[in-house]
């Protein structure tokens, strides 16, 4: 039984926290507080020792809806004999770390990561000479005003701090110099920075076996600084996205123990270093998203002395050149490994099969790369994932990616050379496959069959796929097949119960009928584009249940004439710059034709007309080069009608009814003119007080816009 003066006080705590969803019901049910949700007590004194409300069931999960809110009684000074204290991944909603924590002096353990804690670390927490873990991550309002009292911490081992801001403690370096029992230290995402002439004459007593000082302004001075304080037990560097330069400097030849090194998404140049055979314990080597130019082979020969601890190799995004004719036997513990966005040439070698371990492959975006590898070639791994998107595959589907049982993620896209069929029952092979991209090659045939499968990312556009549309499982996500040439109607979509289902693009198909009435069936749909099709008849009623959807295409066309649309014409439709057809007409829309028209430079049809618009017609018209439909009649327009041969080329029917407006093709002069228009003129930009249309304006595609801004009566 638990102490009743400690019973009390858990009981105070519980009536100063927020607990909306009864996280504690426990607590007060049962007479005895040991048996209380996050309690631990020892089994001879019946003390609290363990005070554990933490709100996370796993390392990447936390439910916010179950957060802890509220405030901190001072009641917790009670439970004296407490040596663990988690309050991580609550929502304490900005309160400070409370000073009295620091008078539970046979705390060992102190987490409070992501409660949303904020102001200074109150230096009392320095007298916890029993602590052995300080864990404060992830509060991003929280400062430290100095580290000096971390050295108090005589016991302290594990300390993590990441994602505080520690940009004001310009001697963190020192600081942590004197962490003599530390051995793990997390500094990831703190805003640091250093210099060499910081480091230079620090004496460390320090002894750190795993670093993290990722996501921070580093530069390469920090080596010598890790070199220095860090024992010949170093298990775990990590430098991520700093600002890293040059070549990997020798400070790690003394390191055997090395597993873990992260040096990705910096500027380091030149190469994997020879002294790298060294490190005969590494088993994760993390150089992405670097400058690094060495031939790949001299690169793997040189890591092939690592004793075989090597299971995790990323070197991505970097310009390694050559020929993949390896040697790989040494790699017998590899599991994932990736070569991607390099400057590989050649053929991948069938000694990748010699990588027995191998879970994962990425030689993607490698364009001189083959990957041909014989058609009876039966590699001894299981893959989870392959990525060869952007390499040269074909003309027929590799036959041995049909050995890979275990496939989680496939891409081949953009393999240029598959002219092939897919093979039968080909999901089928797949039990556990998720995420398929196969686009922009030249498979035909029908689609597979998708509805007893996983997938949740499908991507199979810019093919020559044929035939019906299939229905597709509840887990898909993300769906474009555009660009082949499925038809048929869309009925089978009603077969298909996906709540999660928020992209679909079937555009620039031959698909025909009438659209189905079962959208509700996909409430979480943000992007729809059925555009380029063959559909007919009414708009289906459940469209309207898409509440999050943001963009619907049906037709790059827009008619919303014939309505009671008021107001001006907003101006975001000009950045529709792939639409063909706009017609606003029969409106009561006022103002003034917009002057970046222009901008939609794949007009072939605008009709503006039988509205109150007025003014100018912009001289941008005059860009409307693929226009072959025009109608601006029975409007309040005035001035000339800008030069251009398109603009001319219209019947004057397109500009009547304007009592203001001149010029060719309506008249062949305005009031003023001494000389008839040359209307043959073309000049592509048009001087006058309209002003200069630049013809410069590359913009991506918008493919929707809030008819919101115009203002509607309430009886429409």
């Amino acid at each position: 039984m638990c102490q009743e003066s400690e019973r009390r006080a858990l009981l105070q705590l519980k009536q100063g926290l927020v607990d909306e969803f009864n996280v504690l019901a426990s607590w007060g049910s049962k007479k005895d507080c040991c048996e209380w949700r996050g309690i631990a007590c020892n089994n001879q004194t019946g003390h609290v020792i363990t005070l554990n409300l933490s709100n996370n069931s796993s390392d990447d999960y936390i439910d916010a809806e179950t957060s802890l809110r509220g405030e901190i009684d001072h009641s917790l000074l009670e439970l004296r004999y407490l040596n663990y204290l988690d309050l991580s991944f609550n929502d304490f909603g900005g309160i400070m770390i409370l000073k009295f924590i620091g008078s539970l002096t046979r705390l060992k353990e102190l987490k409070l990561a992501r409660a949303n804690f904020s102001g200074h670390v109150p230096s009392q927490l320095g007298n916890l000479s029993n602590l052995h873990t300080l864990d404060l991550e992830g509060n991003s309002d929280v400062s430290f005003e100095s580290l000096e009292w971390l050295s108090h911490l005589s016991s302290l081992r594990y300390l993590h701090i990441s994602d505080i801001d520690l940009s004001g403690n310009r001697n963190w370096p020192q600081s942590l110099s004197k962490l003599t029992s530390v051995i793990e230290l997390q500094l990831f995402e703190c805003d640091l920075s250093v210099n060499l002439r910081s480091l230079s004459s620090i004496n460390s007593s320090a002894s750190f076996q795993a670093l993290d000082l990722s996501f921070n302004s580093l530069n390469s001075s920090i080596f010598y600084w890790i070199a220095n304080v860090s024992s010949s037990n170093l298990v775990h560097i990590g430098l991520r996205e700093n600002d890293l330069q040059g070549p990997i400097p020798d400070v790690f030849t003394n390191m055997a123990s090395l597993k873990f090194l992260d040096l990705s998404e910096n500027q380091l140049e030149g190469g994997i270093p020879k002294f790298f055979q060294s490190l005969r314990s590494l088993e994760s080597l993390h150089l992405e998203w670097n400058q690094f130019s060495q031939n790949i082979e001299e690169s793997i020969k040189i890591l092939s002395c690592a004793d075989n601890t090597l299971m995790d190799l990323d070197l991505s995004q970097n310009r390694f050149w050559g020929s993949l004719g390896l040697d790989l036997t040494s790699f017998t513990e590899l599991k994932f490994l990736s070569l991607s966005q390099n400057l590989l040439n050649g053929s991948l070698p069938e000694s990748i099969g010699q990588l027995s371990s191998l879970e994962s492959l990425d030689v993607s975006d490698n364009s001189a790369l083959s990957i041909n590898l014989s058609s009876n070639w039966n590699p001894p791994f299981q893959l989870n994932d392959l990525y060869m998107s952007s390499c040269k595959v074909g003309p027929a589907f590799p036959k041995w990616i049909q050995t890979q049982r275990n496939l989680t993620n496939l891409h081949i896209n953009n393999a240029g050379l598959i002219l092939d069929s897919l093979p039968e029952k080909f999901l089928d092979q797949f039990s556990g496959l998720e995420d398929l991209d196969l686009s922009l090659n030249h498979i035909h045939g029908k689609l597979p069959n998708f509805s007893t499968s996983l997938l949740k990312y499908v991507n199979l556009s810019s093919n020559l796929f044929s035939g019906a549309l299939p229905s597709f499982p509840p887990t898909i996500q993300y769906l474009i097949l555009s660009e082949n040439k499925l038809s048929g109607p869309l009925s089978s979509l009603c077969a298909t119960q996906a709540p999660n289902f928020f992209l679909l693009d079937l555009s620039v198909n031959l698909l025909s009928g009438e659209l189905p009435n079962c959208w509700m069936q996909f409430p979480a749909l943000e992007l729809l584009n059925l555009g380029k099709n063959k559909f007919s008849g009414k708009l289906p009623i459940s469209l309207g249940n898409l509440q999050l959807l943001w963009i619907l295409r049906l037709h790059a066309s827009i008619d919303i004439s014939s309505n009671h649309l008021v107001g001006d014409i907003p101006e975001n439709i000009t950045s529709m710059l792939k639409l063909n057809s706009l017609n606003l007409s029969r409106n009561n829309l006022t103002g003034k034709v917009l002057e970046k028209f222009g901008n939609l430079n794949r007009l072939e049809s605008l009709d503006l007309s039988r509205r109150q618009i007025s003014g100018r017609i912009p001289s941008s018209f005059s860009s409307l080069n693929f226009l072959s439909v025009l109608d601006l009649s029975y409007n309040h327009l005035s001035g000339r009608i800008p030069l251009g041969t398109q603009l001319q080329s219209f019947n004057a029917s397109a500009y009547m009814g304007n009592s203001g407006l001149c010029g060719p093709p309506l008249t062949q002069q305005c009031p003023g003119d001494g000389t008839t228009q040359n209307p043959g003129v073309t000049t592509g930009t048009e001087y006058d007080d309209d002003g200069i249309i630049s013809m410069g304006f590359f913009v991506s595609t918008v493919l929707g816009f809030a008819t919101g801004f115009w203002k509607v009566p309430a009886h429409y």
